[in-house]
């Protein structure tokens, strides 16, 4: 196999995988769409993996079957903004999310326009890059048009980019990260406080009262339910943070491989390939950011981490925050859940207050997610 072949059948093979990523992200958005809410935030996921959808197939038929039917400068065009935009888009939603979770953050402002600026030359990097490029038709082997790129504004659009993934899933993560050590912080002082209500109880002289410590009442709250309320949104923000390490790490491998590439012509490296690749990976780490692929147990575990996730997108790096307020309601809930889960009886306090956190953040359960009235 010669190095152009291995070259053709690496690209083939990013532009699959990236294919295959961006259905996956685009039914996910686009189900969020149709069954929840419309919004920004979904319509820019959605519309990031139909673009890449779109391009993924164009480029992978005209491998396959040569530019017969389009000319090599209607190609550049179609193939460079396809992939310009997937990756602004996918971006803006980033930021869209970012812009949600530091809503009520009063050092928040600045920072919003910053984000608002790197966008804006985040697209007109694209778009340089796509115009200034150049395609000609190969005058050996089989009918493929070769592309050469302008060296500096290839460079700049992928350090704008580097800036774009970096800063924004930095925006996104750190106020999760920040209000889950708040939820930790809480946990334990709550567990120190129930220690010393149980100490009460087992000293009381009365032994009504020290029979009746197991009985709670409904909005009691339990270690129990705070550990597992905790569990969840642990884990939804270590996906998110985990899925845009691995994305910006592989933007910035990326970036130094076009540096290399331009500072030595001889090397020959898979660069727009590895594009390609980068493009799907951006799409993959918003996905798993929105709590994509996650799993619920059963049907009070369903409501419960979808309420969580929606207290995901809305939590804060402040104290004391809405969010919190929201995460409170959900975990006196669910501790009545986990008391009459036993009996299959449906508890009154989780289906009104996990009700009432969907309302006040927007979220919208499908039919097939919300709060059964009966156990079947």
């Amino acid at each position: 196999m010669t190095e152009g072949q291995f070259f053709a059948y690496f690209e083939t093979t990013c532009l699959t995988t990236t294919f295959i990523i961006a259905l996956e992200v685009g039914w996910f958005f686009g189900e969020r769409c149709v069954l929840r809410k419309a919004n920004a935030m979904n319509i820019t996921g959605f519309m990031a993996s139909l673009i890449a959808v779109t391009y993924c197939f164009l480029k992978l038929i005209y491998f396959y079957t040569g530019a017969e039917e389009l000319s090599c400068d209607q190609l550049k065009i179609i193939l460079g903004v396809g992939q310009g935009s997937s990756n602004a888009l996918a971006f803006l939603h980033l930021f869209l999310r970012a812009d949600a979770v530091n809503k009520i953050n009063t050092h928040w402002r600045p920072w919003r326009w910053f984000g608002i600026a790197l966008t804006a030359l985040n697209w007109a990097t694209l778009l340089a890059v796509c115009f200034t490029r150049t395609a000609v038709l190969a005058t050996s082997g089989s009918q493929r048009c070769k592309f050469t790129f302008d060296q500096s504004t290839f460079e700049a659009k992928w350090v704008v980019q580097l800036l774009n993934h970096v800063v924004f899933s930095m925006m996104f993560v750190f106020p999760l990260r920040q209000h889950m050590k708040e939820m930790h912080r809480a946990g334990v002082e709550h567990q120190r406080q129930h220690a010393g209500v149980e100490s009460h109880r087992s000293h009381a002289p009365n032994s009504s009262v020290a029979m009746s410590t197991g009985s709670r009442t409904s909005a009691e709250p339990t270690a129990t339910g705070s550990s597992r309320g905790a569990d969840v949104f642990r884990r939804l923000v270590w996906r998110a943070t985990l899925s845009m390490a691995i994305s910006s790490a592989f933007t910035l491998v990326v970036a130094i491989m076009v540096f290399v590439q331009f500072a030595d012509p001889n090397i020959d490296l898979p660069v727009v390939a590895l594009s390609n690749l980068d493009n799907g990976l951006t799409l993959a780490s918003i996905y798993f950011a929105n709590s994509g692929g996650y799993v619920a147990k059963d049907p009070w575990d369903k409501a419960f981490d979808r309420v969580a996730g929606a207290i995901v997108s809305t939590s804060t790096a402040s104290n004391g925050g809405a969010a919190t307020n929201g995460h409170n309601m959900v975990m006196k809930a669910a501790n009545a859940a986990l008391r009459q889960h036993a009996a299959r009886d449906p508890p009154p306090a989780l289906r009104d207050s996990l009700r009432g956190v969907e309302r006040d953040s927007g979220l919208h359960l499908p039919p097939s997610e919300q709060l059964p009235l009966h156990y079947g």
